[in-house]
């Protein structure tokens, strides 16, 4: 049997955030990047161009025992840490108020998305989010833990 080692979610739900217009027209500015670039500042990682702190979006993986997971089916439930960042932590919580119903919508619009070969059915916020200055780097932060269902398509 061959070995197929699993799709990247965080890429999947970093795809899944540029599809919003209102979202990355937040976080794509040349004022925002030192070399003048105008993608979206949304990564698993703090790009070393991005101008901080200023509006962007970072996403990262972490681990912690949760309930749920059937290996057998493929179904897995993995946490990822939303941190969006701004100027100042009022700018940094609008941001994850635009960020947390795209990837959390409500009851009555549909959640789920495939992208990169993962099917993702649910994301839920294990908290609510809040905005806070970071002590390591005293940049404008507002945080939110996530809970994810998915299964590799």
């Amino acid at each position: 049997m061959p070995v197929i080692a699993r799709p990247n979610l965080g890429s999947a739900v970093r795809a899944r955030l540029l599809q919003f217009p209102e979202i990355t027209s937040l976080v794509s500015s040349a004022a925002g990047w030192t070399d003048g670039r105008t993608e979206p500042r949304v990564g698993s990682q703090m790009h070393d161009k991005w101008h901080m702190p200023t509006r962007a979006i970072r996403l990262r993986r972490t681990g912690g025992a949760l309930v749920e997971q059937d290996y057998s089916a493929g179904l897995w439930r993995s946490r990822i840490d939303l941190f969006c960042y701004g100027g100042h932590p009022h700018e940094a919580q609008q941001l994850i108020d635009v960020v947390l119903p795209a990837l959390c919508p409500t009851q009555d619009t549909a959640a789920g998305f495939e992208i990169g070969g993962c099917r993702v059915g649910l994301i839920e916020p294990e908290a609510d989010g809040f905005a806070d200055i970071d002590p390591t780097t005293s940049w404008p932060t507002a945080w939110v833990p996530l809970s994810i269902l998915w299964v590799a398509a």
